[in-house]
C-alpha cells in the first residue's frame, strides 16, 4: 500500500485544490460521520427526532477556541445572552453540547456559558463521554441547533434538524457552500460584533435544513476496493 493509494476529501474546494495532481485514487466523498445514521447499533438505540417536546429545546454546540487572540470569555457571554433571550421569549430549554471534553475542552465553555446566563436552571450541559447513544439521543431531542463544532452541523444535517451555523474554520465554510447554505455565516471570533444579527436570526427562526443527498458510504466501498486490489496483487506476486 502506498501513501496515495486512496485519498478522500469531503468538500469541493479541497477536491479542486488537489485535482491538478491527476491522482486516479482521489475521491470527493461526504464526511464519514454521515454514515452514523446507517449504523445498526445507532439505528436500534437512537430515537427519531423529537417533535413533541413540551418545551422548545435549543441545542448549542459549545466551543473553546485554542487560537491566541480569540476572546473566548466574550463569546461565552454572547452565547449566554442568546440562551437567556430564547428562554425568555420562546419559553425554551437549552442544551449545551460538549463534543470535545478533553484536549480542546468544550466542557469548560459550556460551564462558563451556563454561569453567565441568568436562567441557568433552564440550561443542561451534555458532554460527550464515550457514550454516543446518550449524546445522540439528547442531540436529536432538540428542535433547533446552533452549530459551532463542525460535526454538530453534520449530525444536524443527518437527522434533519434545522441548524444555524457559527464558523470557526474554513472547513465549515466549505461545507456550507457545498450544501447550498445562503444565510448569514458568523465567525466565532466575531460573535460579540455580530451579536444583534445573530439574535435576530435566532429569534426569527432563521435556521437551515439541507436537502442534499450524500455519498458517505463510498468511503467504505473505496476502501474495500483497495483491499481487494492489494490482495489480488499479493496473490499474483506469490504465484510468479
Amino acid at each position: 500500500m502506498k501513501i496515495n493509494d486512496l485519498i478522500t476529501v469531503r468538500d469541493d474546494y479541497s477536491y479542486k485544490l488537489i485535482s491538478h495532481l491527476n491522482l486516479k485514487s482521489c475521491f470527493l466523498i461526504d464526511d464519514f460521520v454521515y454514515n452514523i445514521a446507517k449504523t445498526p447499533y445507532i439505528l436500534e438505540n437512537v430515537e427519531k427526532v423529537n417533535s413533541n417536546n413540551e418545551k422548545y429545546i435549543l441545542g448549542i454546540s459549545a466551543y473553546r477556541s485554542p487560537i491566541k487572540g480569540d476572546s473566548n470569555i466574550a463569546s461565552y457571554r454572547v452565547l449566554a445572552d442568546i440562551c437567556d433571550n430564547v428562554i425568555e421569549k420562546r419559553g425554551a430549554k437549552v442544551k449545551l453540547f460538549s463534543f470535545d471534553s478533553e484536549n480542546e475542552n468544550d466542557l469548560v465553555s459550556a460551564f462558563y456559558i451556563k454561569k453567565y446566563a441568568k436562567h441557568a436552571n433552564e440550561i443542561e450541559i451534555v458532554p460527550y463521554l464515550n457514550d454516543e447513544i446518550n449524546f445522540l439521543n439528547n442531540f436529536v431531542s432538540c428542535d433547533r441547533i446552533i452549530g459551532i463544532r463542525f460535526h454538530s452541523l453534520i449530525i444536524s444535517d443527518v437527522y434533519g434538524i434545522p441548524f444555524y451555523p457559527i464558523s470557526y474554520s474554513n472547513k465549515t465554510n466549505n461545507f456550507l457552500t457545498d450544501i447550498g447554505y445562503k444565510g448569514n455565516i458568523n465567525n466565532y471570533s466575531d460573535l460579540e460584533i455580530n451579536k444583534q444579527r445573530i439574535l435576530s436570526d435566532i429569534l426569527s427562526d432563521t435556521f437551515f435544513i439541507s436537502n442534499k443527498s450524500n455519498n458517505s458510504e463510498q468511503h467504505l466501498l473505496e476502501f474495500e476496493n483497495l483491499i481487494r486490489k492489494i490482495e489480488t496483487n499479493r496473490v499474483v506476486n506469490n504465484c510468479e
